[in-house]
């Protein structure tokens, strides 16, 4: 796997944790970028855009991206939006994971405390004694966000290309 698309697959799995109601997150096809919008707090400040580094765009950019996202539903504005995994669908991913370290059952207990956030074995696998199962635990979640990006791409028929 390459930085880029590790990065990209990070980057996913954050949009996908992300606990803030006002940004969202999107896929341009047709520029082949990860981008997220914050939406302002209240309804007459601007919605920001920033690329997938967190860096805001510039204004031809943003003003592109603007009216294609005011078409988002269209046949050719190829932005797709990331959508975030539910708190069920979280806990369903981190029993799956720990459904194969038989020895490790009770943590499986623990995953019911899940809350709308980032995943709950990530606190939990980086403190001892769990230490040693962070890095497969986060090689499974960079799996989950493939088959992720492969479901997306299958239902919407838009290829994401996370290698640039």
């Amino acid at each position: 796997m390459s930085p880029t698309e590790q990065f990209g697959l990070n980057w996913l799995l954050n949009a996908m944790t992300c606990q803030s109601t006002y940004q969202r997150y999107y896929y341009d096809s047709i520029k082949l970028r990860l981008f997220h919008i914050t939406l302002p707090a209240d309804r007459d400040g601007p919605i920001l855009f920033y690329d997938a580094l967190g860096i805001s765009l510039e204004e031809n950019t943003y003003h592109e991206l603007f009216m294609r996202m005011e078409n988002c539903n269209g046949d050719f504005s190829g932005i797709v939006e990331i959508c975030r995994f539910s708190t069920v669908q979280k806990i369903d991913i981190q029993q799956q994971f720990m459904s194969r370290f038989n020895q490790f059952r009770f943590l499986t207990k623990m995953t019911d405390e899940q809350g709308e956030g980032a995943f709950i074995l990530d606190e939990i696998l980086a403190k001892q004694p769990y230490v040693g199962m962070e890095g497969i635990w986060e090689k499974f979640k960079l799996e989950v966000a493939r088959y992720y990006v492969q479901q997306l791409s299958l239902v919407t028929g838009i290829q994401v290309d996370l290698s640039r």
